[in-house]
């Protein structure tokens, strides 16, 4: 891949049209050690956005994507979602991108996956030579989060229909939850049992105790 960016770059200085020489032996040791992450990583040069990529890229791009290739021709999808993160990392900005989602076709199979990107600018000189991108893999993290969320939603109707007083404290002792039972009967609702505390509601005898 370092290779193929070399070549890409050395392209791009013979061009009629180039504003100015890229000094490509300085930006390829400034990016070689990061593309050699197992992250996905994308490296766009230039604002015709020549993408080059790691191996662990490989396998979320099109079976066409070649080094050195337009990135919104060869992996449109991506492209079009990162758009608007990767056009302010070329006025100097870093920042991220969420939920981006994308179909992977392959003969074996065709799947999708969900990734975060975080982008970042490569300059030197204050000018914005090439703008680098990671990847994250977050398709089992959001599966995870949903099965969570509806065991959450199911305890917390559970909780609601049993006859019994419930809450839940933090390692502060801090009430992170209550049941509608609890709350109905102390006469009080979340908010105000976090700024309160709960020690108030305990007997006398019993609070050294339980404390």
């Amino acid at each position: 891949m370092i290779r193929a960016m070399a070549e890409g770059l050395v392209r791009l200085e013979g061009q009629a049209n180039a504003a100015e020489p890229v000094d490509r032996d300085w930006m390829i040791h400034a990016v070689e050690s990061m593309l050699r992450q197992a992250f996905p990583t994308l490296i766009l040069v230039g604002t015709g956005a020549s993408v080059y990529f790691n191996d662990a890229c490989r396998a979320l791009l099109p079976l066409s994507a070649v080094q050195g290739g337009v990135f919104a021709e060869m992996a449109p999808s991506l492209s079009t979602q990162l758009a608007a993160t990767v056009a302010k990392a070329w006025g100097g900005d870093a920042g991220t991108a969420d939920d981006i989602k994308i179909h992977i076709d392959r003969p074996d199979a065709a799947r999708e996956i969900w990734v975060t990107a975080a982008v970042t600018p490569i300059a030197r000189n204050g000018k914005v030579h090439a703008v680098l991108c990671v990847l994250r893999d977050v398709t089992e993290e959001r599966s995870l989060r949903a099965r969570l969320l509806t065991a959450e939603s199911t305890l917390d109707s559970l909780a609601n229909l049993a006859p019994l007083f419930l809450w839940r404290l933090d390692s502060r002792g801090v009430i992170r939850w209550m049941n509608e039972r609890c709350q109905t009967y102390l006469g009080a609702d979340l908010k105000q049992a976090r700024t309160d505390g709960w020690m108030g509601w305990l007997h006398p005898a019993e609070r050294d105790r339980i404390i």
